[in-house]
């Protein structure tokens, strides 16, 4: 029993879950929604008077998980938007969704609190974003011409990046040790009388 025990111990210590995942605006209507979206492994924030217009996977071609556009008091997707991820993500990829002419969004992209890179979006297409790691933040800036109605985002996929433990070598010692003894303590005898 005792090594049982020892053995399921050591297995939920030593694997490793898989932590592919999406941000999913389906489960908000499709609409307005507010300045604040809890999307699962993400939190998101309109700024700036704008608030999240949530698109449904199909509404309008958006494609799986759904997504948003920032929108304003004159109803265009003009606004800024910015999205936190709970952990540091990996393999990140995404679209763009509704460029007109005259639209630009500016989307900055934060690994580790600093922002590393700027992408200057005027099109509908895929963000792939596959090569960086540690990514936190996401802040999505209009900066259409006037006529510009804005731009929506969706689709967005991604793995979270897996805390890298590093165990002590006292703990180590430890957990070889148990083993070892787990190996070597006797089964319990009956003895028949």
């Amino acid at each position: 029993m005792l090594r049982f025990v020892f053995s399921i111990l050591f297995i939920a210590f030593c694997s490793t879950p898989v932590l592919a995942a999406t941000l999913s605006f389906d489960s908000y209507e499709s609409g307005e929604n507010g300045k604040k979206l809890e999307l699962g492994a993400a939190n998101m924030r309109l700024l700036k008077g704008a608030n999240a217009f949530v698109y449904q996977t199909g509404d309008f071609g958006v494609g799986t998980g759904g997504g948003f556009c920032a929108v304003t008091s004159d109803f265009t997707c003009k606004g800024k938007a910015q999205i936190v991820f709970k952990l540091p993500v990996e393999n990140l990829r995404f679209r763009s969704y509704f460029a007109g002419y005259g639209d630009k969004t500016l989307i900055k992209v934060f690994r580790e609190g600093k922002r590393v890179v700027t992408l200057n979006m005027r099109r509908d297409g895929r963000i792939d974003l596959t090569k960086m790691r540690n990514i936190n933040r996401l802040v999505f800036v209009d900066k259409s011409k006037p006529g510009g109605t804005g731009m929506a985002f969706g689709s967005f996929g991604f793995r979270v990046v897996e805390p890298e433990v590093v165990p002590l070598p006292g703990s180590l010692l430890f957990m070889a040790t148990v083993l070892a003894l787990t190996c070597f303590i006797p089964g319990r005898r009956r003895t028949g009388q």
